[in-house]
């Protein structure tokens, strides 16, 4: 069996930037780009799994059915699919925990009009000859406790995909709204799975509901304003600006509710740090034809 490799690099924005992560295969003579580019990376991790099964889950384009950027995911949900076979994600990737809460491990799956299903491929074993040889060590993939929890996590966050995919699949026939209201109460259940997997005791009941009374609303304004977005009430441009904000917003709320130990905990991000944005300039500008131009001026976080 080949062996999986997650690698990351800071975007263009520097120290506000997430991560843009990709995949490839152990020997390096394969890669998968998840919206960005796929050389020059970091690894972040690796794992065994079929290098087959990776490339059909990938697709021709390498975005892993994340169609539409920022609507159904961004590089992390593209990568966390290929990385499936390997029982692996994108965790340590700055910017993943704000990714995951927003998007979920692998992404919306039935957002109209941008429907991409997490197209799994169980059938397909095996490896591409260029992904088997001799550089495929495993030095990250040993059965530790974290290996074990991170395994746990990755079966309960799929049980919820799949059970919301049922739901809106029976769905279907009475329309967008129904659906939407499925896909997002998939989304706040990953959070909270999300949350319980990264702080686990540190957060009891009383802080839970805390924290859904911020991401619920949130939830709401994202799908608001991706419908104006499909209904073409908004430019991408400025779509894209709102979904920052938004998200900017988030992260203030949540640094004033969660200890700053538990902030780092749970987003992987220094609580003093600026918010980080989630769209890199360069893919929206492949995806949008919008040139994003940020202001690094230390008294300025919003983009222009």
């Amino acid at each position: 069996m080949g062996v999986l490799v997650a690698k990351a690099y800071p975007t263009i924005l520097f120290a506000k930037a997430a991560d843009h992560t990709y995949v490839e295969c152990g020997t390096g003579q394969k890669g998968w780009s998840c919206w960005g580019g796929k050389s020059n990376g970091t690894e972040i991790t690796r794992g065994i799994g079929s290098t087959l099964r990776a490339d059909a889950i990938a697709q021709p384009d390498e975005k892993a059915n994340i169609k539409c950027y920022l609507v159904n995911g961004v590089c992390h949900q593209a990568a966390n699919r290929i990385l499936l076979p390997a029982g692996k994600l994108v965790l340590n990737a700055r910017g993943y925990g704000l990714s995951s809460t927003i998007f979920g491990p692998y992404g919306r799956e039935l957002v109209w009009p941008c429907s991409s299903p997490f197209l799994q491929y169980p059938e397909i074993s095996g490896d591409l000859p260029e992904c088997v040889g001799s550089s495929e060590a495993l030095e990250s993939s040993v059965d530790t406790e974290s290996a074990r929890e991170e395994s746990l996590f990755i079966q309960k966050s799929l049980n919820i995909y799949d059970r919301a995919g049922m739901s809106m699949a029976v769905e279907s026939g009475a329309g967008e709204e129904a659906m939407t209201e499925t896909e997002s109460a998939m989304i706040i259940e990953l959070f909270n799975l999300f949350v319980e997997y990264r702080l686990k005791s540190a957060v009891d009941a009383t802080k839970m509901r805390e924290l859904n009374s911020i991401r619920k609303p949130l939830e709401l304004d994202i799908q608001q304003n991706r419908k104006e977005f499909s209904k073409e009430e908004k430019s991408p441009l400025e779509f894209v600006l709102e979904f920052n904000r938004l998200v900017t917003e988030y992260q203030e709320k949540m640094k004033g509710l969660l200890a700053p130990a538990d902030y780092q905990q749970l987003y992987n991000v220094d609580p003093t740090e600026d918010a980080i944005f989630l769209a890199d300039p360069e893919i929206v500008k492949a995806a949008y034809g919008v040139d994003l131009l940020f202001d690094h001026d230390q008294n300025s976080d919003s983009p222009h």
